[in-house]
């Protein structure tokens, strides 16, 4: 047997209403056979004399319900058995309170068991909220079969609580200074645990009130913590925020608020939401930027079904003017504080904190990897990257790959991501969208080689022009990615800092294009130059072999492998000799190369594939190891 203290103090109900609410809880299916005394607090209004109560059934009328709580916890104490507490018009069944009992039987340091709440229908429930106080969403019951059957947490109330009897005879009446039942509540769990007794949620009893609709989108079981309620509480408990921030609580939390972006979606009431990590699209131009802002750009003129966030870099949203590009687009430079239904991120993450930003707001987390030659060369790396990329093939729900190179390059490195959905998603090859019309047609004042590259060895930019200034002492080179000119006929470019329509102009007006990079993910400098009808010449690889096979054919690709092959097919070159050219567009259907359009639907397809139907055991795992994470870095 139990005890049961109901507060229907704040509940306007006529002595009619009050009769059947009584009556049906009195019905052996709900607490008629389990309860051996019942207190019920009513507003004042001389409702005593006008309702029938069962036996053992009494009823107080009293704005402030705290001293009649307070009493019957003294009294389940005192008499040793469990306090149910309901706060409104609950309709609990024996079954629900027999679940919470074996929450409380289990470990004898549980010492509140609470049920979730259903709408009237009892097909949703209420997600969490830290510690159950004010607004939230519905979430479908299905999402219950993911959560385990309890969960400890720390203070968390709700409109149904079962206190364990020695709980109840331990801690002393409520705290009067809380004008809120709850907060009283919340007071008087605190002190409890800082005593040793933990709360547990018991995901497998549901309980309902009747207001409670599911049509409405929001849903308040309990008001908000009051300022003034807080304050007190912070005062009264230190270390209120820190015990849920640090607890599985603030997991539990934003699991369901990860989950109610999902739900309004399955209801009909809003489009899904999808949050585009475009961070690594800083302040310059370069393949990066070129990558994220290409499909950024092809999203965009797709006008999705999806309500679109851009989180960007702070200096790289001012340089690229994402704010007015994107205008009716939310541009963050910080990670927003609300809820997605999936977060993307248009290249690969350096640093674990990215991963744990993109986790905490969305159910769904996808990365497209441009390339792994930072993991390969080590030297240009980020500290940990190792880390990082293997919390990412363990715990991605989905990876997207700039080309069949880049995903055999990473899946062979991180074998754990094989089980991952992925998808290989080329970027853009027609022409059309690598040209300036305003360059076109412009010739050069001088004829010169164009070496395209960076700083990074791999990019064989200071080597190779070494090489072709030893040949061709007198020849003008352009070369990007030199620190210095190595000769008074070599002008250094330093790479991400020529402007976009220079870079163009250079492109259109090279006689030849040299890319000695040995390592690539995809390779725009290449779809570029032949796109402007170049003469290009890039070392041979796998990855420039499968590029080819879906350009247009436009252009003229040469391959070479040694530093001492390229000189010598440039000076056949030079000298208007038949060099080897290896084929275009062989892997063309139609004989139409793909645009951005169609890699932005090939990416929102696949995410539409994975949202369908989401691992939500996959987010909890991942949460559990963020918590790992978290507990070492502090």
């Amino acid at each position: 047997m139990i005890d049961v203290f109901m507060d229907l103090s704040a509940h306007a109900a006529d002595a009619p209403a009050l009769q059947n609410l009584i009556a049906r809880s009195a019905l052996p299916r709900n607490l008629g056979g389990i309860a051996r005394h019942v207190t019920v607090v009513a507003p004042a209004g001389r409702l005593r004399h006008a309702v029938s109560l069962p036996r053992g059934w009494t009823l107080a009328e009293s704005a402030s319900p705290l001293p009649e709580l307070s009493a019957a916890l003294e009294s389940a104490g005192r008499d040793r058995v469990a306090l149910l507490v309901l706060l409104g018009p609950v309709d609990v069944s024996h079954e629900a309170v027999g679940v919470l009992r074996q929450c409380l039987e289990r470990d004898p340091m549980f010492g509140f068991s609470l049920p979730r709440i259903a709408c009237a229908n009892r097909c949703c429930f209420a997600g969490l909220t830290r510690h159950g106080m004010g607004a939230t969403s519905w979430l479908p019951r299905k999402i219950l079969a993911d959560l385990p059957e309890s969960e400890l947490m720390v203070e968390v109330v709700g409109p149904c609580m079962l206190v364990s009897s020695e709980v109840a005879g331990n801690f002393g009446p409520l705290d009067r200074q809380f004008e809120c039942i709850a907060v009283a509540m919340i007071h008087y769990m605190a002190n409890a645990r800082r005593h040793g007794f933990r709360p547990v949620v018991a995901n497998r009893s549901v309980v309902s009130i009747d207001d409670l609709d599911c049509k409405a989108t929001a849903v308040q079981p309990l008001p908000e913590l009051s300022i003034e309620d807080y304050t007190l509480l912070l005062r009264a408990v230190p270390d209120l925020d820190r015990s849920w921030q640090e607890s599985r609580s603030a997991s539990w939390e934003r699991f369901e608020m990860v989950c109610r972006s999902m739900t309004a979606e399955d209801q009909g009431s809003r489009r899904p939401s999808l949050l585009i990590d475009a961070r690594n699209a800083g302040p310059t131009f370069n393949g990066t930027t070129q990558a994220v802002l290409g499909v950024v750009q092809a999203i965009r003129a797709l006008q999705p079904k999806w309500d679109v966030t851009l989180l960007a870099h702070q200096q790289g949203a001012v340089v690229h003017d994402l704010a007015r590009v994107y205008a009716g687009w939310p541009v963050h430079t910080t990670v927003p504080n609300r809820s997605f239904t999936a977060a993307l991120r248009l290249s690969q993450p350096w640093h674990i904190q990215e991963l744990v930003d993109l986790h905490r707001v969305s159910l769904v987390n996808a990365y497209l990897m441009l390339d792994t030659i930072n993991w390969d060369i080590g030297y240009a790396a980020p500290r940990r990257l190792e880390g990082t990329w293997q919390f990412l093939a363990d715990h991605a729900d989905a990876l997207l790959f700039d080309s069949t190179f880049t995903g055999q390059r990473f899946l062979e490195r991180f074998q754990s991501a094989r089980s991952v959905p992925s998808l290989v998603t080329h970027f853009s090859f027609d022409p059309k969208e690598y040209v300036r019309d305003n360059q076109s047609a412009r010739t050069a004042e001088e004829k010169f080689i164009l070496v395209v590259g960076n700083s990074l060895d791999h990019k064989d930019v200071r080597h190779t022009v070494d090489a072709l200034v030893s040949v061709f002492p007198f020849r003008r080179i352009k070369a990007l990615g030199l620190t210095d000119a190595v000769s008074p006929f070599v002008t250094a470019l330093h790479s991400g800092d020529v402007p976009d329509l220079e870079m163009h102009r250079l492109y259109a007006t090279a006689e030849y294009v040299v890319y000695p990079s040995f390592y690539e993910g995809f390779g725009f400098p290449i779809l570029t130059a032949l796109a402007y009808g170049r003469t290009v010449l890039a070392r041979r690889s796998a990855l420039l072999e499968e590029v080819a096979a879906e350009c247009d054919r436009r252009g003229r690709l040469v391959l070479f492998e040694r530093r001492d092959e390229l000189v010598e097919l440039l000076g056949r070159l030079v000298h208007g000799e038949a060099v080897p050219e290896y084929p275009l567009g062989l892997g063309l259907t139609n004989g139409q190369p793909k645009g951005w359009n169609t890699v932005a639907r090939n990416i929102l397809e696949f995410l539409e594939s994975i949202v369908r139907e989401p691992s939500r055991s996959r987010w909890i795992a991942r949460e559990h190891a963020v918590q790992q994470l978290m507990a070492y870095r502090t």
